[in-house]
């Protein structure tokens, strides 16, 4: 029995990783956004 071509496993892998990355960065990304301007208008809220 031969294995399967390792190549396109490896590339099905990382692309689904890459997937999950791009995915992950794009919420924390959305996540830190929310934070900084919750912190902006407490601030501004906190100076008034």
């Amino acid at each position: 029995m031969t294995p399967p071509e390792p190549s396109a496993a490896r590339r099905g892998r990382t692309a689904i990783i890459g997937e999950g990355i791009y995915a992950l960065a794009r919420w924390s990304a959305g996540l830190i956004a929310i934070a900084v301007a919750a912190v902006i208008v407490g601030y501004i809220i906190g100076r008034l």
